[in-house]
């Protein structure tokens, strides 16, 4: 657990994988958590499967019980396609727009998620600027969710490393604080920046698996196992042992 001093009042809006895996990683860490999401049968399943569980986590299906306490608010909605197939932005918008309107105190908004449309920030920006404009403070932060080769849970409630976009250095570092105990690297950016790092990680990661799918069949030919050549790429100082 982290020191009492160290503690934060954490809301995590959306009860999808992301937000899952990020309530259960900082309430690991010692935050206290709750988890808020519209669909209450979701909600009531959860918290009954949650009964047994020692971290400091609650369950809301209302926006004032849900960011009563809240410090940092992370919106872990998912970007839904619109009609074009394309990934859309209203549940994001939405949950940003009730979090500033029912949050009581200053307040520091994260935009969590691995595939965040493109624009998302600006739009998200704008309704924290209204906050600004009435007088209450309110910061925005990206903390993308970054994929790991074959660990989707893991990834979450574990990572390997932290990324933050934040014009203001101090929303950033408190963000950063959340995670200190994990003792990974931190990489603080703007938001921009953030936000394609989690696209990039991706397609990198999509690269990764077709170059070796494409070995494969030459190493069949060649009478080679394909897991020796990928575990001896491993070790050379252009890739990383996560090869």
């Amino acid at each position: 657990m982290t020191q009492r001093g160290n503690l934060r009042n954490v809301t995590v809006i959306g009860l999808g994988r992301v937000g899952l895996g990020t309530a259960v990683c900082l309430a690991n860490l010692g935050h206290r958590v709750v988890i808020f999401d519209r669909d209450a049968a979701k909600i009531r399943r959860l918290r009954d499967l949650a009964q047994p569980l020692a971290e400091p986590i609650g369950f809301a299906n209302a926006w004032p019980r849900a960011m009563r306490d809240a410090e940092i608010a992370f919106i872990c909605e998912p970007a839904a396609p619109d009609a074009a197939g394309e990934a859309g932005q209203h549940y994001i918008e939405a949950a940003a727009r009730s979090a500033v309107q029912y949050g009581r105190r200053p307040l520091i908004l994260v935009l969590r998620g691995a595939t965040m449309p493109l624009g998302i920030v600006e739009r998200i920006a704008r309704i924290t600027a209204r906050r600004e404009r009435r007088g209450a403070e309110a910061r925005l932060v990206v903390n993308p969710d970054l994929p790991q080769d074959g660990h989707a849970v893991a990834d979450r409630v574990r990572p390997d490393r932290i990324v933050l976009g934040a014009w203001s250095a101090d929303a950033a570092e408190s963000v950063a604080s959340l995670y200190a105990r994990l003792d990974v690297p931190v990489v603080l950016t703007d938001p921009h920046s953030a936000l394609l790092s989690a696209y990039a990680a991706s397609a990198f990661l999509e690269t990764k698996h077709s170059f070796i799918n494409e070995i494969a069949p030459i190493a069949e030919r060649a009478g080679a196992s394909v897991h020796a050549v990928a575990a001896a790429m491993g070790l050379g100082a252009p890739f990383d042992r996560g090869w």
